[in-house]
């Protein structure tokens, strides 16, 4: 059977601005381009996923398959409908993918 490893990025304090609102929440969630970072910490074999499990697992539920593609032009709306402009224009000035380069 294949070796699953899961990486995750956890952000701690939901409770302290901006994390505290949803929108900011789920803004961070289209503005990652996971796709590619996965491929790139998995030696060209890593799988993004929304969920815990993988495909295969018994709790993979293909529902959640890219419940929050890449869409920095949402997170954008998002951002600026939970009125904060400090994130946004920090948060999404840059690109938020890897470089496609290898990690040495």
């Amino acid at each position: 059977a294949p070796l699953t490893l899961f990486m995750a990025l956890a952000l701690e304090n939901r409770n302290v601005a901006p994390l505290s609102s949803l929108l900011v929440r789920q803004a961070l969630n289209y503005a990652v381009d996971r796709g590619p970072i996965a491929k790139l910490l998995g030696d060209g074999y890593g799988l993004a996923t929304d969920q815990m499990a993988v495909p295969g697992d018994d709790s993979y539920d293909p529902a959640l398959s890219d419940y929050y593609p890449y869409n920095p032009g949402k997170a954008r709306q998002l951002l600026a409908k939970a009125g904060c402009r400090c994130c946004r224009s920090r948060l999404l000035n840059k690109t938020l993918s890897p470089r496609r380069s290898k990690v040495s």
